[in-house]
């Protein structure tokens, strides 16, 4: 299927043509999950339209308590697939951002991770100086992103070929319209370990 859309119609073609009740429940079934998927997209094309349009209100944020808190939000994501994830760095850690984007932008990142760590895996989070800037670093241990996509990755819709994990291919598109907003950067990287990927953002001090 090249959209819910088309999806979802299929299924609405399908459900009036079933023969049995069985048939039909599993078809219905299908449907909640092609809307849910269908609902997921259309929230992320807000949140990219909301991204590029609504204004900023630039002010001293902390950087380290916002990280903390989205990660406490995936505590159960966490839980559930026995991921082995830590969060350090400096605590007085400010930045000059505005603090629904700097939270939505950590919030795609740290979901990528842990959306994409297998069971058992490992996530580790720092936040460190770098000169004039505050660096976020998130790794984790992953399939990673292959040097040829890192710069593709970025663009809307844009997806690597992962059949057993859902996406629209907007979530970096996100990350990387925020990080421009903010006047920071963001660099996709391999791990010291070889394995995984490494996220680097850097954003003004406050």
């Amino acid at each position: 299927m090249r959209t819910p859309q088309a999806a979802l119609k299929l299924l609405l073609q399908m459900l009036a043509q079933a023969d049995s009740e069985k048939e039909r429940q599993s078809i219905i079934n299908d449907l909640v999950i092609s809307n849910e998927k269908a609902t997921y997209l259309i929230e992320q094309l807000l949140r990219a339209a909301r991204v590029s349009h609504q204004p900023m209100q630039l002010q001293p944020v902390a950087l380290y308590s916002t990280v903390a808190s989205v990660v406490a939000e995936m505590g159960n994501l966490v839980t559930a697939k026995q991921l082995d994830m830590s969060l350090e760095g400096d605590e007085k850690a400010e930045v000059r951002a505005d603090e629904p984007l700097l939270r939505l932008m950590t919030s795609n990142l740290i979901e990528n991770a842990v959306k994409y760590t297998p069971s058992g895996g490992r996530i580790r989070v720092a936040i460190t100086l770098a000169n004039n800037f505050w660096r976020l670093s998130i790794s984790d241990s992953g399939p990673g992103i292959a040097e040829h996509h890192r710069e593709a990755v970025f663009q809307r819709f844009y997806r690597i070929d992962t059949p057993q994990i859902e996406g629209t291919g907007l979530g970096l598109t996100i990350v990387a319209d925020i990080i421009k907003r903010l006047s920071g950067s963001i660099a996709l990287k391999s791990p010291a370990s070889g394995n995984g990927l490494l996220v680097e953002v850097l954003l003004p001090k406050a």
